[in-house]
């Protein structure tokens, strides 16, 4: 948090900074995200790392440079992104089907949280790697976050503004 006010939180208006505050803090504090079996994980399971037939079956898996021990949920987060990179989450959850997965909710939950957390990995990006286009990038992630956010009205934030 500090890295972000040291060298984010000039560039930003107090609305950003409140959802920053708040969003980091609700998921540190959600012990359901972090209090589950550990286990060795692909930890970039994505549809590119993933080899199809010709029949359109999984024929294997590449790529376990980013392996690590990790909560089982997170292995399948990419794939249960709604994005261009990826298939769809009806793709991921038929592999969390395939794979018995007993907490499909909580591996949604998490998948959320991967996707509401990627502006502010990209600003910290931009940041430790003196990239201010990357910061620039982030910070434009983050306000239109902030709108989708205003746009559902579930948030916890009192935010103000217009987007």
């Amino acid at each position: 948090m500090d890295l972000l006010k040291d060298n984010v939180f000039s560039k930003i208006t107090e609305e950003e900074q409140r959802y920053i505050e708040t969003y980091i803090l609700d998921i540190l504090g959600d012990d359901k995200l972090f209090k589950r079996n550990l286990c060795l994980c692909h930890n970039d399971l994505s549809i590119n790392h993933i080899l199809i037939d010709e029949d359109k079956r999984i024929s294997g898996i590449i790529d376990f440079g980013d392996a690590c021990i990790i909560e089982d949920y997170r292995d399948f987060m990419y794939l249960l992104e709604e994005s261009d990179e990826e298939i769809g989450q009806e793709f991921g959850l038929a592999i969390l089907e395939k794979y018995q997965y007993d907490d499909v909710r909580l591996a949604l939950a998490y998948a959320q949280v991967n996707d509401d957390y990627y502006p502010i990995e990209t600003i910290v990006c931009g940041i430790e790697n003196d990239d201010d286009k990357l910061l620039e990038k982030g910070i434009n992630l983050l306000r239109e976050k902030i709108c989708i956010v205003k746009k559902e009205n579930g948030s916890k934030i009192n935010l103000e503004g217009k987007c």
